[in-house]
């Protein structure tokens, strides 16, 4: 362990930090909190009243956040880590060097039985940090392991505190559970990452909390929004993208997302079928009717941006969303409406990590 845990904290930061920039890191790409973010994500927890002495667990790097928790006062705090096998020498100089300054420090260093938090039966007030956001760059399976630590966290918290991918804030089941309880949202984060692709934000949810959010726009602006009226919330957020968008989500439609030519049922489909399916970009072919293909129909892609047509005697792949209409005339005059500059300017900022969700589609008049 290098000799830093006897300095002042901000010192033991940047001694950590510098360790860091040596290749001494842990498992999973995560970055070390940046300085300033750290200072601001503690001092919400003051300004949130959160007493000193209660149970704040933290997913850390290199305990940038932890010696700031501790430099504020907070005297009760739990490293949460997870237990690696086949480390390279780094990565076991690394986490040696986080347990035995967790020791040093007063800090319970806790790995949870089997290796599973799942399995963890510890009740914290605070739980804080940057939790990993994959297991490895490659396995795909595993590239949304942030997930699983705000299942985790909120199941054994009062007030939660992340830093997370953008994606969180997408019209998903998990935003629509915990959105009424986010009291601070914020999307100007990454530029505390400098040479990380993916967008992300911090938010901080508090099972007390009632009332509007206060956001943080990728471009610096801060205002209060009601969530309990979003379905999803774009990182391009402003006040005047919430205004334009009253006027187009109308929840006046019923869309549908149906799947009676999914493309992975290849055998439904033949190089001379009498039926055109649309699939994205392409015409597929099948000799199978369904009942919706002599609907009058107004469709779009959920895969790429949603540039809208009408259709009829024409099959949808599961890709499309769609929305019966009366006519061929009154499918124009809609998709001239959906297809407008105003419509599809909200439309660019209501996406998440280049996806347009159903959900989004689905709220248009």
């Amino acid at each position: 362990m290098p000799a830093v845990i006897e300095a002042t904290p901000a010192a033991k930061r940047q001694a950590l930090l510098t360790y860091y920039k040596k290749g001494i890191k842990p498992v999973d790409p995560r970055q070390p909190i940046a300085e300033d973010l750290a200072q601001q994500m503690v001092k919400d927890l003051e300004k949130y009243d959160v007493p000193k002495d209660a149970t704040i667990g933290v997913f850390d790097t290199f305990l940038t956040l932890t010696l700031t928790l501790l430099e504020h006062g907070y005297t009760n705090i739990v490293y949460l880590e997870s237990k690696h096998t086949n480390l390279t020498p780094n990565q076991e100089k690394y986490y040696n060097t986080i347990e035995q300054g967790c020791k040093k420090l007063g800090v319970t260093y806790y790995i949870p039985p089997r290796n599973n938090y799942s399995r963890c039966n510890m009740k914290f007030d605070v739980i804080i940090g940057n939790p990993p956001f994959q297991d490895s760059k490659h396995d795909a399976k595993k590239n949304s392991l942030w997930k699983q630590f705000i299942d985790f966290s909120w199941d054994r918290c009062t007030i939660l505190s992340l830093i997370v991918p953008a994606s969180f804030t997408s019209p998903a089941a998990r935003f629509e559970e915990v959105k009424p309880y986010i009291k601070h949202l914020s999307f100007n984060v990454k530029k505390h990452f400098p040479g990380v692709g993916v967008q992300f934000c911090r938010f901080v949810l508090d099972k007390n909390h009632i009332g509007p959010a206060t956001i943080e726009s990728y471009q610096g602006d801060i205002f209060k929004l009601d969530l309990s009226t979003q379905t999803g919330v774009p990182e391009t957020v402003t006040p005047q993208l919430i205004e334009d968008a009253k006027s187009i989500f109308l929840n006046t439609r019923v869309w549908e997302k149906t799947c009676e030519y999914h493309t992975q049922q290849k055998k439904k489909f033949s190089d001379t079928g009498a039926v055109d399916v649309i699939h994205g970009a392409k015409v597929l072919k099948t000799n199978l009717q369904h009942p919706n293909n002599s609907k009058i129909r107004v469709q779009c892609p959920t895969t790429k941006h949603p540039v809208f047509t009408v259709v009829q005697n024409k099959g949808l792949s599961q890709t499309h969303i769609w929305t019966e209409v009366d006519s061929i005339e009154e499918g124009e005059a809609l998709c001239e409406w959906l297809n407008s500059e105003k419509v599809q300017k909200v439309l660019r900022q209501y996406k998440w990590a280049n996806m347009y969700y159903p959900q989004t589609i689905k709220q248009l008049g």
